[in-house]
Order: C-alpha cells, then sequence, then structure tokens
C-alpha cells in the first residue's frame, strides 16, 4: 500500500456524481467479503515530511529532497511503480523507499504528468546514502 496526503481541499471532488461502493475486505483468503490483501509491505509517502517503509522487519523514515514542487500530478504512480520494481528486483528496503522517493520528487519538478528523466534519475540515485 501507498498512501500520500491529499491536501486541505476537496474542490477536486465537486463534479464525482458517481462514489464507489464501499467493499469490504475478506479476513482470510476465501472468507467472505470483496477483495483479499496479503500485506507484505507498507510504504508511505509524507509529501514534505519525506517517506516510510515497513517491510520484511525493517522499519525506514527518510527526510524529502528538497524541490522546487511545481505539481504532484503522477507522483504516487511514479512511487508505485518505483517501488515494484524494487520489490520485484528484492532490493533491500531502504533503496525502496530511497529510489521510489526520489522518483516521485523528480516529477513533482514539472506540471502535468511527465515521465522520469532517466539521466536525472540515475545522477540523483548514485548520490542516495
Amino acid at each position: 500500500r501507498v498512501f500520500g496526503l491529499a491536501g486541505d481541499s476537496a474542490a477536486m471532488y465537486i463534479k464525482i456524481n458517481v462514489l464507489v461502493p464501499h467493499l469490504t475486505k475478506q479476513e482470510a483468503e476465501d472468507g467472505a467479503g470483496d477483495y483479499w490483501c496479503d500485506l507484505k509491505q507498507n510504504q508511505v509517502t509524507l509529501s514534505e515530511q519525506g517517506a516510510y517503509i515497513d517491510f520484511e522487519n525493517q522499519k525506514i523514515k527518510l527526510p524529502a529532497h528538497a524541490r522546487e514542487i511545481a505539481d504532484v500530478s503522477g507522483a504516487g504512480d511514479t512511487v508505485v511503480s518505483i517501488a515494484a520494481l524494487c520489490v520485484a528486483l528484492k532490493l533491500d528496503p531502504k533503496l525502496i523507499v530511497s529510489l521510489s522517493n526520489l522518483g516521485g520528487g523528480l516529477v513533482c519538478q514539472h506540471v502535468g504528468v511527465v515521465p522520469i528523466d532517466k539521466k536525472e534519475f540515475e545522477k540523483e540515485a548514485l548520490e542516495l546514502k
């Protein structure tokens, strides 16, 4: 699961005319309910406060990278995508949260949904502690 701060404004919800029905989580994989989720990793984006991961018995909170934020469109998708790739590659939890937080921050520097600049990502990734 990846969570992020949604902000203080509900203005974006004004035009919603249909809400997704409330689904119930199953207590067991074959139990009653609408879905089953086997949570093995929790990663939380904390906006300007950084990011947190709880994975493989490691709990790590990292500070945010100082950036000029232009837009947050696509940041959550970027974080989830990078984290998923890192988990598939069996990377260390600290590297997972570091790289995904870095990617989310990089796309926030641009207006609209933009791809990560590969060279910029690689340069900053090599500088991570």
